[in-house]
């Protein structure tokens, strides 16, 4: 009996060994892949301006101990949150209204109040798309606001249909497809701020939804530089845990985007059953029930194809940082590009081992981010070699 209790106590004994030994396996598996075109002189010139990228993405080491990237994602969003409390509603809030009536917000700050003399302004603009029925106060996007405000520059969120007080005031509703908003945005502010750069980040959804504008815009897109981070390039693939994730936390978010524009949707959206689209189970359910028939899709793949921006990759030209995670538990990573061949002219993909979905935590006590340090230097990059030419 001793002998049998002795044994299981060495068995006890080496499991913090074996827990510390995987720890560093991950810890040294870690990579940072940067596909360019390196006949692209000014990508080369970014990106060797970019000392983040160029180091590479070190994680939170006890982060590390991770699942799919599952916790990497909920802790990071829950450190953010209480690191950005104090800077919710910090906004100047300025309402667009689309071609079919739909109504979209801009949400402003600035490290100064505006200026008579704004429009002769060269400050850089930062746009900056929320992901999932989120908005400006989302943890990841004040993060952001707050780095752009320290550069001296000024970021305006596009905060989508319905989502964060936005009225849905038409027959349409935010969708990964819907790329007509965002344009709208940036041709509203490119006419009123003429002399300064436009700059682009988009988070998981609004990842995508640049993305794809990137690549219909072409050489005529009015942006300076981009970045979209954890977004989804194929939505016809699914990570091995996007089924949890669908079931028990995105869902959810989706029925209560419903609940809050009930009144809204009921009155403009006549075609949708809204009991059945609240008895959703999952994110493809919701979608068949929600997006295809509301946008004439003829089922929940064909939006999916359509909402898809690895088609358009190739014709993407604007000096572009799309970044994603291998572990990346909502957002698949492998419908990224993944050849040179792939590339459009300024496209520049960054695939990390790392980093859960909207992630990247990095330092023992994670304040900030990787890709929003990553998103900034690229921008002062850009800027750079604009002010250099």
């Amino acid at each position: 009996q001793y002998r049998r209790l002795g044994m299981v106590g060495r068995r006890v004994a080496c499991f913090p060994l074996l827990i510390i030994l995987f720890w560093i396996y991950k810890l040294f598996r870690r990579k940072t892949h940067i596909l360019w075109d390196s006949r692209r002189s000014l990508l080369g010139n970014a990106i060797s301006k970019c000392p983040s990228l160029i180091y590479g993405y070190k994680p939170t080491p006890w982060l590390l101990m991770d699942i799919y990237g599952s916790m990497m994602t909920i802790l990071t969003n829950l450190i953010q949150r209480y690191v950005n409390r104090k800077s919710k509603s910090c906004y100047v809030r300025q309402i667009l209204k689309a071609k079919d009536g739909g109504t979209v917000a801009l949400d402003w700050s600035r490290v100064q109040e505006e200026s008579k003399d704004e429009k002769n302004s060269s400050t850089p603009i930062v746009i900056i798309m929320h992901g999932l029925t989120g908005d400006s106060n989302s943890c990841y996007v004040l993060s952001l606001v707050e780095l752009v405000k320290k550069k001296g520059w000024t970021a305006a969120v596009m905060v989508a249909r319905g989502c964060g007080n936005v009225e849905i005031t038409s027959g349409s509703t935010f969708t990964a497809a819907r790329t007509s908003d965002f344009d709208m945005v940036v041709n509203h502010i490119a006419s009123k701020h003429r002399h300064s750069p436009l700059f682009a980040v988009g988070f998981s959804l609004g990842g995508g939804i640049l993305a794809k504008y990137l690549g219909e815009q072409g050489s005529n897109c009015k942006l300076s530089g981009a970045v979209s981070v954890c977004l989804s390039w194929n939505f016809l693939k699914k990570t091995a845990f996007f089924w949890a994730w669908s079931r028990l936390f995105l869902v959810d978010c989706l029925k209560e985007y419903t609940r809050k524009n009930y009144k809204q949707l009921k009155k403009y959206a006549t075609k949708l059953d809204l009991k059945k689209i609240l008895a959703s189970k999952d994110v493809r359910e919701f979608d068949t029930n929600a997006v295809v028939p509301l946008h004439d899709y003829k089922d929940v793949d064909d939006y999916y194809f359509d909402a898809s921006a690895i088609r358009l990759a190739k014709n993407i030209h604007v000096p572009t940082l799309a970044i994603c995670a291998k572990d990346d538990p909502v957002c698949s990573s492998e419908g990224r590009p993944k050849t040179i061949d792939d590339l459009g002219p300024g496209l520049v993909v960054v695939t990390t081992t790392y980093g859960g979905h909207v992630g990247y935590a990095q330092g023992l006590l994670p304040t900030g981010t990787w890709s929003e340090k990553v998103a900034i230097e690229w921008f002062s990059a850009l800027v750079s070699a604009t002010v250099t030419a």
